[in-house]
């Protein structure tokens, strides 16, 4: 038994190991009953005490058994250590409640009589849908005796396949599928016969000769990292260059109480003196650091006469580089430049270098490029002018960007958002800036963070071919030119799903087409396999006669179209004589072999197929509705600016409707819950908005709730709130929507406004200072927002630390932002507010609005929002406003497919939740039977 606890915390979590473990053991018995003992819930039992092979002989067992069950049980829970200390950054993120899991290994190896012979092999850690893994074996077998009919019975997974022919063949399956197989026969005469539940899915490839034609996607943030750099100057002195690694075996360089190794080039890495171009051998770890020295003139890396112009600042402009200029880029001493450090984005990182990920061949051609955006795979226009300015490397298959500046000088970093590189530099166009998405910070970006991605066309030439990961053995048949190959004219690796054919089999023109099935990394579509066959044989004559039947499993959904899953019944007659002297004689000898196959087809036994799935099709981003994403917000000048007066701020209330059990922890109740007093904050205390768990039938989303204390109806009384966004590029939407519902609305109407903000006012005091934590131990901080009452913000839900350090500034820039700039969502009718919420209560209510205008007219601001602003305002009473707005749903959508003649052709799309005549007529409903016959 394990306790932890955590320094300035609050919170425990004990955790419990329970381990049972039997190792291996023969049990022999010549009872007529056995057993073995498994840990169960605490108890022993018998799981097989009702089996008996009667009173009137014995039979004789053997078991190898061993194995091991380990339950690892958890609880976690609050309460007070000491009066004043709270949850701290050490206990942030503890799971509270229940929490367990169980590992369980078992082996069975034994036999029953002389018949049955069975294994169980099972590892409840084995992925079974990992690559080259291990799999779990459940097997029983009987085996009959010599003179018996039925020689061979097996049910499992560990026998799937039996013996085919020429024109019917029956792959190995996935360890996924299960079989009953049996064999016999007498003499000249035998049987097989196979029933498998089979999992796996079906490909076709079809490929022009070995030059293959392919088309590889890459984000752009995934560059090629820690691996290629370069320094600041070109056609540096002869063997000059020095390149040191981080080690902690060999020394040949200490610098700052940390050791280095020398790199040999020619092995470790390469360096083309015309680019100042260093290629690595292999990549560097994310602790490694690397650090170089060289001359150029006589003069050292870091002397004034070099590097000039060489590097562009965060501020995007090209200055001289040194080490007066930049000395953390030098070691202590200033003599070694550091082109990789620890926790520091350097410049001097190619960040240029994209893979070809399909590349395994020689010859690159036929390359061409192309920038889409990430979100719906549009082009990019923006980057016409100089994409291509690139150099392929085939030798290690790379593709580098080569863009320059307008000074004609290279920069490493070439796809930094919607638009490229230029001047006027803006925050959006530097890559150079900390904060920029694709190269900016000290970790690098992951693929949300994409804004782009490159489209690479091109073709290469290759004798070996990639199928899919994990092909199912024995699956694969490939014509080549119309010809069927022979095992002998290629090889196959099952596991990484490969085909290597044989030199000379396939040549440039060749048309070659490969079937085969595969179960990638688990899984498949599932179907039954039966086949029967009957052979006999003697020393005149071979006969085989095969049935295979192959159907997938109908489901209630129709399937795709494209992805029906045909059914198939094969039979064929195969039939072999020879006449004259037998193999161990001599003599003349005639052989002869004939075959006959027949071969029926359905296409889609389901009788139906979706032919396009538009919900599956739409691109969505949908805004965060967890209350700690969102804070008050600062009041709107862009609201001010356009006539609505925001002078007195009303309360914004937070309550915490989370309930603490035993068994699942802490979990989000609805307003219905008599929430705990303690759990209810005074505005001074805690500042809203709040989570509960109300959400309409149709969704599952807890809902975030805006309940306000307004003292004064009119309408330059407000309370705002505000989340942090990306930067995103909303442009490439087609429409906002938002899913709410309005209770307790007491004293009047008030008016629902949302922004999108491309630069948002941090200052919510506006006192000019970044107010925040000064520690993460911290119960959030104290501010008195204008207009407004004295409030605190930044706490968990109890009112303690939350375990971050929290302030004003929500975009993480380390500045306090004091600039506005955004657009106001105008309601579906045209109004400037979004809705109008009037008294008492509502139902649930979906507003969707066309962002086409609103793109046309504020592109600027909708390619780069960084935050959205909701606010309510009174509507002109004077009367006090209080209730409570539940906004369960905020996204933003638009279809993948495009209108690229939007003067010609006018296309929308709709929903049920969108428009009310589409939910009067919605499919569902109108063709009851079809739709369930489509989608269960």
């Amino acid at each position: 038994m394990k306790i932890y606890r955590y320094a300035k915390a609050k919170t425990l979590f004990i955790f419990i190991t329970l381990f049972l473990s039997f190792p291996a053991s023969i049990v022999p018995s010549s009872e007529t009953s056995f057993y073995f003992p498994v840990y169960s819930g605490g108890f022993f039992h018998n799981p097989l005490e009702k089996f008996n092979f009667g009173k009137d002989y014995s039979v004789e067992t053997e078991l190898n058994i061993e194995g091991q069950i380990q339950l690892d049980l958890g609880y976690g829970f609050t309460f007070p250590l000491k009066k004043g200390i709270t949850v701290g950054e050490g206990s942030y993120g503890i799971d509270r409640g229940l929490k367990y899991d169980m590992l369980e290994k078992l082996l069975i190896d034994g036999t029953i009589g002389d018949r049955i012979h069975f294994e169980f092999d099972y590892d409840s850690e084995r992925t079974e849908e990992g690559l080259l893994e291990e799999n779990n074996i459940y097997s029983v077998e009987y085996r009959g005796k010599e003179d018996e009919f039925l020689k061979e019975v097996t049910v499992g997974n560990k026998y799937l396949g039996v013996e085919g022919g020429r024109y019917v063949k029956v792959d190995e399956a996935s360890p996924d599928s299960f079989a009953l197989r049996a064999l016999g026969g007498w003499d000249q005469l035998y049987f097989n016969a196979l029933l498998r539940y089979d999992v796996g899915y079906e490909g076709v490839k079809v490929f022009k000769g070995n030059r293959r034609d392919v088309v590889d996607e890459v984000y752009d943030v995934d560059y090629i990292k820690s691996t290629y750099f370069f320094i600041p100057d070109k056609d540096i002195d002869s063997d000059s260059l020095r390149l040191y690694v981080s080690s902690t075996t060999t020394v040949d360089l200490t610098l700052d109480n940390k050791d280095f190794r020398l790199l040999i080039e020619g092995v470790d890495y390469d360096f083309d003196p015309s680019t100042g171009f260093i290629y690595l051998e292999n990549s560097l770890a994310s602790e490694d650091e690397l650090v170089c020295y060289y001359t150029k003139g006589g003069q050292a890396v870091g002397s004034t006469s070099l590097g000039i112009g060489a590097i562009i600042g965060e501020s995007g402009v090209r200055v001289d580089f040194n080490s007066n200029s930049f000395p953390q880029y030098f070691d202590s001493s200033g003599e070694f430049l550091y082109l990789k450090k620890r926790a520091f984005n350097s410049y001097w990182e190619l960040r240029n270098a994209y893979p070809l990920p399909s590349y395994e061949g020689t010859g690159i051609s036929s390359f061409e490029v192309r920038l889409l955006y990430t979100e719906n795979s549009s082009p990019n226009s923006n980057y016409d002018d100089i994409i291509d300015q690139y150099s392929l490397d085939s030798e290690r298959g790379v593709v580098f960007f080569n863009f320059t500046d307008d000074t004609g000088n290279f920069y490493p970093r070439p796809f930094p958002g919607v638009s490229p590189y230029s001047s006027p530099v803006t925050t959006e166009n530097n890559p150079f800036d900390p904060d920029n998405p694709v190269y900016g910070g000290l970790s690098y970006p992951t693929v949300d963070k994409s804004i782009n991605k490159l489209e690479f066309s091109y073709s290469f030439y290759t004798d070996t071919f990639f199928l899919d990961f994990n092909v199912i053995p024995g699956s694969v048949e490939i014509v080549v030119d119309g010809k069927v190959l022979k095992e002998s004219d290629y090889e196959v690796d099952y596991s990484f799903g490969t085909v290597t054919f044989r030199e000379g089999v396939v040549t440039p023109t060749s048309e070659i087409e490969i079937k085969y099935r595969y179960t990638s990394f688990g899984g498949g579509n599932k179907g039954l396999v039966g086949q029967f066959g009957v052979f006999y044989s003697n020393d005149f004559i071979d006969l085989k006669n095969l049935t295979l039947y192959r159907s997938p499993l109908r489901t209630q959904e129709a399937p795709e179209l494209g992805a029906e899953g045909k059914r198939d019944i094969y039979n064929s007659t195969e039939i072999g004589f020879k006449i004259g002297a037998n193999e161990d004689e001599e003599g003349a000898y005639f052989e002869a072999q004939a075959g006959v196959g027949l071969g029926l087809t359905n296409p889609n036994p389901h009788g139906r197929a979706i032919i396009d799935d538009m919900e599956s099709s739409e691109a969505i981003f949908r805004v965060s509705n967890e209350a700690e994403s969102w804070i008050i917000g600062s009041e709107s000048q862009i609201l001010e600016d356009t006539g609505v007066q925001l002078t007195t701020r009303g309360d914004l209330l937070y309550k915490n409707y989370y309930k603490s059990t035993v068994l699942s922890g802490e979990v989000l109740e609805d307003l219905s819950w008599e929430i705990p007093q303690d759990q209810v904050f005074d505005y001074s205390e805690k500042a809203g908005p709040y989570n509960t768990s109300n959400h309409p039938d149709y969704s599952s989303e807890n809902s975030l709730i805006m309940e306000y204390e307004i003292p004064d109806g009119g309408e330059d009384y407000y309370v705002t709130m505000v989340t942090p966004v990306g930067p995103e590029d909303f442009s490439v939407y087609d429409t906002f929507n938002i899913l709410f519902k309005a209770t307790e609305i007491e004293g009047g109407p008030v008016r629902l406004y949302v922004e999108f903000l491309k630069d948002y006012n941090e200052d919510l005091d506006g006192d000019g200072v970044l107010d925040g934590e000064k520690s993460v131990n911290d119960n959030g901080f104290v501010i008195v927002p204008l207009g407004g009452q004295q409030t605190k913000l930044g706490t968990d839900r109890e009112g303690g630390s939350n375990g971050t350090l929290e302030s004003e500034d929500i975009n993480g820039n380390g500045v306090l932002d004091s600039s506005e700039s955004g657009v106001i969502i105008p309601g579906p009718d045209g109004t400037q507010y979004l809705a109008e919420i009037n008294t008492g209560e509502t139902d649930w209510q979906t507003i969707a609005v066309p962002l086409h205008n609103i793109v046309q007219n504020y592109s600027d601001i909708l390619q780069y929002v960084t935050a959205i602003r909701i606010t309510l305002t009174g509507t002109g009473t004077s009367q006090p406003l209080n209730g409570l707005v539940l906004i369960n749903r905020l996204w933003l959508s638009g279809s993948r497919i495009k209108n690229n003649s939007p003067d010609l052709l006018s296309v929308s799309e709709v929903s049920i939740d969108e428009d009310a005549e589409v939910y009067s007529n919605r499919f569902s409903e109108s063709y009851p039977a079809i739709y369930e016959d489509l989608h269960g």
